[in-house]
């Protein structure tokens, strides 16, 4: 009995490269300079990465059958807090 291929796999997590608080060639009292524009936007990318990563994770979670959940010792009652989380939640 061959398992059903539910197209889920196992990701690791992306960092990319932004600089967490530096605002190089930003000038004072002149607003958003563009290294902090691309920062911000940087940090956004990176949320909405992490956001559709954690809904295919619980997607695939909650697409796996009895036996599957029974190998790494869970059941349906187990995974229904985490499955029922929206994507925005950790």
């Amino acid at each position: 009995m061959a398992a059903a291929n539910t197209g889920c796999t196992l990701t690791s997590t992306v960092t990319y490269g932004a600089t967490s608080g530096t605002t190089r060639g930003a000038t004072p009292g002149r607003g958003f300079g563009m290294p902090t524009v691309r920062i911000l936007l940087v940090g956004l990318a990176d949320l909405l990465i992490t956001w559709q990563e954690r809904a295919m994770q619980r997607h695939c979670l909650a697409g796996l059958d009895e036996r599957e959940l029974k190998d790494v010792a869970l059941s349906r009652a187990d995974i229904a807090p985490e499955v029922g989380k929206p994507f925005w939640r950790a």
